[in-house]
């Protein structure tokens, strides 16, 4: 499905609007049923911060209910077979994306605060070429695009594992990024979970001190 990992970057920037309008109170809603479209019956929906395996709200096949996800042994969220799905959470933002495997292979989303990459970090996060890029950037700018490097990787991941791959390190990939979108670069083969030959791509945004990245596999 082309441009759902759009579609998911849009929901999450509604979510991160609601929950400035309810600071303190995350709210519990659907969202607009143009969102819950673009992502072939999914939905992204507001969790409780605090319990991001707690969904609230889900739109499935035309449903409301709320769904408790059991956890799987590595601690992540154990989805029912016919669903992708992927959750984040920061301080004070939290969400989730689910979406029919018969519409999408795979779905990651991932919230970070901006400038919470130290430069410390870096040699864990970062391929060499990654670092030499950052290394030419003002301390601003350096900050925004580690956190963006290591949001955009995570979303991924999940995307990844979503879609029945195993688990990846930081290097296994790199990132090419521009003014709102990013594609993935795998550093070494291993077993893809998206089809065709280009590179999975995402979107990121930029909410106010929180970075926002999605990434979606259409079905295979």
């Amino acid at each position: 499905m082309p441009e759902a990992d759009l579609a998911l970057l849009l929901a999450l920037e509604a979510i991160a609007a609601q929950g400035h309008q309810h600071a303190g109170t995350p709210p519990r809603q659907e969202l607009p049923d143009q969102v819950g479209r673009g992502l072939a019956g999914g939905a992204v929906v507001h969790a409780d911060v605090g319990d991001a395996t707690r969904v609230q709200h889900v739109r499935h096949q035309g449903h409301h209910r709320d769904a408790s996800l059991r956890e799987a042994p590595d601690r992540r969220p154990h989805w029912p077979d016919s669903i992708a799905g992927s959750i984040t959470h920061t301080d004070t933002y939290c969400a989730a994306a689910v979406a029919r495997r018969a519409d999408l292979a795979g779905v990651g989303i991932d919230a970070e605060r901006l400038g919470r990459v130290e430069d410390a970090l870096l040699p864990r996060i970062c391929t060499e070429d990654e670092q030499a890029r950052l290394a030419t950037l003002s301390p601003s700018e350096r900050a925004l695009a580690a956190t963006l490097i290591f949001s955009a990787k995570e979303a991924f991941y999940k995307c990844h594992v979503s879609a029945g791959g195993g688990l990846l390190g930081f290097h296994d990939v790199a990132l090419d990024y521009g003014a709102d979108s990013f594609r993935v670069l795998p550093q070494h083969p291993f077993t893809k979970t998206w089809t065709g030959e280009m590179p999975p791509a995402g979107h990121y945004k930029v909410n106010g001190d929180t970075i926002l990245c999605a990434v979606a596999f259409p079905a295979r």
